[in-house]
């Protein structure tokens, strides 16, 4: 990996070696017993949790998410659905959600993100396509402006052959 990637791939024997000195942590698992421990964690550390998506699943065990000063997710009101490491820490606590913050909230300056480096934060990503859609638009938006990338005609067979058949 490290002749394919371009920068240094080292393997390792534990789940806890991987995380010892890192500054991101990536979950992205579909387990169901949490590979990643809170006891782990040193000040300053950032975790973006991106498995564990439904109530029964979780990456992270109740002392890493206890532990994380700032909860960001892409949305509070479905991770109360859907995100298993949140769902077992708080359940239908309400006043406990209360600890996670919609990430755009932050973004807008509407809510505190990290107020120090040594705050543990966590960014549970729920994966809501609306958000794949906007970037990609914009994406495609930014390409068209300079004049970049081809158009790849997907539908317009499909669309000739409805209009064929007067639809």
């Amino acid at each position: 990996m490290t002749a394919q990637l371009g920068f240094p791939v080292v393997a390792v024997a534990s789940a806890q070696e991987a995380v010892r000195g890192a500054d991101i942590i990536v979950t992205s698992t579909t387990s169901t017993e949490p590979v990643l421990d809170g006891s782990w964690l040193t000040p300053g550390m950032h975790i973006n949790a991106i498995g564990a998506n439904f109530p029964q699943k979780h990456e992270l065990d109740g002392t890493a998410v206890r532990r994380c000063d700032i909860i960001a997710a892409d949305s509070r009101e479905q991770s109360k659905i859907e995100a298993g490491d949140l769902i077992q820490m708080y359940g239908d606590d309400k006043r406990r959600w209360d600890n996670v913050t919609d990430l755009s909230e932050i973004v807008a300056g509407k809510a505190p993100g990290r107020s120090n480096p040594e705050q543990i934060t966590l960014f549970k990503s729920n994966g809501i396509a609306m958000e794949d859609i906007v970037v990609a638009g914009r994406i495609y938006e930014i390409a068209r402006d300079k004049g970049m990338g081809r158009q790849v005609p997907l539908w317009e067979k499909d669309a000739r052959s409805a209009e064929a058949r007067g639809v």
